[in-house]
């Protein structure tokens, strides 16, 4: 036999070497030979037969429940490894499957409920089935892998498969038998969906994935890829209603019933839920319940079977690794509970075996677990390299010696609320499982602090029964164990894992979206609690309030700098038009009509930024009727401070007219004059600051609401040519862009508010001074469509004001990053009623922020850096 490297050098090598043999003996060896190559590369490459088990408990005879009739999993446990003490992530479907199969935490990947899709908040995950794809291999999915349900814009995940997904979304509740002719009646009760029909196996969701996961291995074995077969099955959730024929396996008088039917003693209420169960111990209700749960079991159990045998038949066994789990336990009375979402051991618990052709030895090992571990235990048997954010820990050690160590401890946890819904939890449970006890602290998520505990000693009360958390003789267990819990904790990546592949960067990566990646939420702006943010303190001004004029006048449009040993404001200054139907006390938080003809600029100043002069006139009456003035920006250019306002054809900004005007301050006669027109065609943003390389820029809109950038400035005030922001091939409106210089003193942001409303702000890139953008990319970082300021800090960091709340101008917040590119901090500044056109300075060790109340007042807030730099943990 030839030994030959399978690469186009060696192949061109042996033909070279057959020169002699005829052109087509010639063709036919060389065919013979890579044919006799891929066979050989298809047997190094592992196929992988995944099979996932929805609610699964451990109850099975293989686990010592011999009670229970499911002699084909116990088949695949004998000539596997049984792992004895695996726990999930989290103690409900979603969640579960979404940390096992992207490898990663449920708090790394800010998925706690039924709704959340794991890609909403780490769109780059690369998940299991996707890194085999990804390495050359067949991926398919027939049954429930991915969750199941309310994940419309979703339904499982596409882009992990090689071919569309089948039998993977529906809801538990349409399990309905589906034969031909008239239904047989249900023997059972129907509480809760327990039916007994005398249907056959294929009526039933998992009889249809059973069988279709058997014609597809019949067509994956013929094919020249490895394959990656995920099989989920749907049952033993509820509702509890196999065929028949699984049901006579069981004599019900003879099915085994918990006589621990009451919560444990001394348990804190956050460690249980509302599913309760009310009937008594040697209740029908709760045999029929158990009864119905082990058919379930048995028929689960017989469609592994069909798909194990065909995995035989096919003689596909000793080239595939099997891996069987569950996604969580299940409560069936158990603690006076039914279902699941707690901390106990019923439902962290699964039941986990590995068959690896390469590691024959079978065998049990009582090693703790998670299910975080399956990713890269079977990324390492095939071969391939798993992403550097995958959190588990190869299980490759216990299948070469079951007696190995692997975890101390074991973690799970679950919210409170249990189903959040798409909003932060209010309280989260965390339980470690040690070689004896299980110790469980439910905390303030916000917060972190710990409002209950709880401990469970398995030695001597394995069902979980009593409490011990506050005897005195366990004190010094809970030390111990609480520093494993928070080491255990601290040990996991918490925000690191929600950074895409390729982050941010204007040469390498101009179009991430990745804006946003909180240390409290991570980077989905769902997941912001806009009400319970923290709060920065700050000292608060008021310079100018009309809310006493009913909405009749309005102010907006804040602007500040410091100049001249003062602090200076300027603001839009003008009629207002009232709200129908208000009150005048109702309309101090309403905001009136504005953007009105003969609106005018005020101006005032402060020694301290806290105690304000009387506001006074800036601009004068508009200079044509119908106009007004809009304020525009305070700029410092050689040593003089000039005001800028545009002249605007009112009501709104549209029409022809439109130019941006500059007034001057004049010290020695204490006024403003004006000084001339800096750009015909303009409304600017902010006023000008100055480029890595000297001039200055600023960013316009024209009177059609086209955006841009205008360079110069320098020579002359007047003196400006006009750039191209960007494109934006998305739905949206830019609009009111800024800018400002990455810590490399050479790159440039642009960032700008989208008037097309997708609640996010949009970001471009620029590499030389402005000239040319990269095109626009909405980003993932919230902003509700108004006006906001980024600042880059003498302390080094950048501060953005903001309205970030996408449905609403409440409240405004201060984010923090410390590149420029991802913003991981965001704090509260003020709320509970309408505030916006924040802008920003930094003086004297403070920012001061300037911002509108209902566009009635122009106030300000005064915030120490010292006080920043404690809420991010500078030092």
């Amino acid at each position: 036999m030839f030994s030959i490297i399978a690469d186009s050098e060696a192949r061109f090598r042996l033909v070279e070497r057959l020169n002699v043999v005829p052109r087509k003996v010639l063709f036919i060896i060389v065919t013979c030979c890579l044919t006799l190559l891929a066979a050989i590369a298809r047997a190094d490459r592992p196929n992988v037969l995944f099979i996932a088990i929805d609610d699964l408990r451990v109850e099975l005879g293989c686990y010592g429940q011999t009670w229970v009739k499911s002699p084909h999993i116990d088949r695949l446990a004998a000539g596997g490894m049984l792992f004895e003490r695996a726990y999930c992530q989290q103690t409900v479907c979603n969640p579960s499957r979404a940390s096992l199969l992207t490898g990663m935490r449920p708090d790394t990947l800010r998925v706690w409920d039924l709704p959340t899709h794991f890609r909403q908040n780490v769109p780059d995950a690369v998940t299991l089935p996707e890194l085999f794809k990804t390495n050359g291999y067949h991926t398919q999915c027939v049954g429930k892998i991915f969750h199941n349900w309310r994940q419309d814009d979703w339904k499982g995940d596409p882009r992990s498969w090689s071919v569309p997904s089948v039998l993977h979304y529906n809801s538990h509740s349409n399990d309905k038998p589906l034969v031909d002719g008239v239904v047989p009646p249900n023997l059972a009760s129907g509480k809760g969906g327990i039916e007994c029909r005398d249907v056959p196996d294929d009526a039933y969701f998992d009889g249809r994935v059973a069988q279709t996961a058997v014609a597809t291995m019949r067509d994956l074995s013929r094919g020249d890829q490895p394959f990656f077969l995920a099989v989920g099955f749907w049952k033993p959730h509820r509702p509890f209603n196999a065929p028949k024929k699984y049901w006579d396996l069981y004599d019900r008088n003879d099915v085994p019933i918990p006589n621990n039917v009451q919560p444990p003693k001394d348990v804190p209420d956050l460690a249980l839920t509302s599913a309760r169960f009310s009937g008594g111990a040697a209740s029908d209700a709760l045999r029929e319940m158990h009864h119905g749960h082990l058919a379930a079991i048995s028929y689960l159990d017989a469609q592994v079977g069909r798909v194990l045998d065909e995995l035989d038949a096919l003689g596909l066994r000793d080239d595939t690794i099997v891996v069987l789990w569950s996604d969580h336990g299940l409560h069936l009375g158990e603690h006076g509970l039914t279902r699941k979402t707690t901390a106990f051991e019923l439902d962290a618990r699964i039941p986990l075996i590995i068959d690896a052709p390469k590691h024959p030895a079978a065998g049990r090992t009582k090693a703790l677990v998670e299910l975080l571990d399956l990713y890269p235990t079977l990324a390492e048997l095939a071969g391939l390299q798993a992403p550097e954010d995958v959190e588990g820990v190869s299980l490759m050690p216990l299948l070469d010696d079951p007696s190995n160590r692997h975890h101390e401890v074991a973690l799970t946890q679950t919210p409170r609320p249990n189903y959040p819904r798409g909003k932060l939890p209010e309280v989260m449970g965390y339980s470690i499982r040690s070689q004896q006890f299980r110790y469980t602290e439910w905390r303030d998520f916000p917060s972190k602090r710990v409002l209950a505990r709880e401990l469970y000693d398995h030695r001597t009360d394995p069902h979980e029964s009593v409490n011990v958390a506050e005897r005195d003789e366990h004190q010094s267990t809970i030390a111990e164990l609480v520093e494993k819990l928070s080491a255990k904790l601290a040990a996991r990546p918490t925000v690191a894992a929600s950074r895409p592949d390729k982050p941010p960067h204007p040469l390498t990566h101009p179009t991430s979206p990745h804006m946003l990646d909180l240390v409290t939420s991570g980077s989905a702006p769902s997941q912001i609690d806009f009400a319970n943010l923290p709060h920065l303190p700050s000292q608060h001004a008021v310079i100018s309030d009309v809310r006493d004029r009913a909405g009749t006048w309005v102010h907006q449009h804040a602007y500040l700098t410091h100049f001249d040993d003062k602090y200076w404001a300027m603001w839009s200054d003008g009629p207002g038009v009232p709200k129908r139907g208000l009150t005048p006390q109702r309309h101090r938080n309403v905001v009136p009509g504005h953007d009105r003809p003969d609106t005018r600029v005020s101006y005032a100043t402060s020694e301290d930024g806290l105690h304000w002069s009387e506001p006074a006139d800036l601009s004068g009456p508009p200079r044509r009727e119908g106009f007004g003035w809009i304020a525009r920006g305070l700029w410092v250019r050689e040593g003089e401070l000039l005001a800028l306002a545009s002249h605007f054809n009112a009501p709104g900004y549209p029409g022809k007219g439109l130019s941006l005007e500059a007034f001057r301050w004049d010290a020695s006669e204490v006024k403003w004059k004006d000084h001339g027109t800096v750009l015909d065609d303009t409304l600017n943003n902010f006023p000008p600051k100055r480029l890595p390389q000297g001039e200055f820029m600023m960013t316009r809109r024209d009177h059609r609401q086209q955006v841009s950038v205008m360079i110069g400035g320098d020579t002359a005030y007047d003196d400006w040519n006009i750039h191209p922001l960007a494109s934006y091939d998305a739905n949206g409106r830019p609009e009111e862009p800024y800018w400002y210089v990455l810590p490399d003193e050479k790159n440039l942001v642009g960032l700008i508010r989208d008037n097309g409303r997708s609640g996010r702000l949009l970001r471009t890139f620029s590499c030389d001074n402005g000239r040319t953008w990269s095109p626009i990319v909405k980003t993932n970082f919230p902003d509700a469509t108004s006006k906001f300021f980024v600042l880059r800090t003498s302390r080094g960091y950048y501060a953005m004001v903001s309205n970030s709340n996408p449905d609403q101008r409440d409240p405004l917040t201060l984010a923090i990053s410390a590149d420029g590119l991802v913003f991981t901090h965001l704090f509260r500044l003020v709320g509970g009623r309408h505030v916006d056109y924040p802008h920003l300075i930094e003086h004297d060790g403070h920012l001061l922020i300037a911002f509108s109340g209902a566009k009635q007042t122009m106030e300000v807030l005064k915030v120490s850096m010292d006080d920043v730099d404690a809420a991010i943990g500078s030092p």
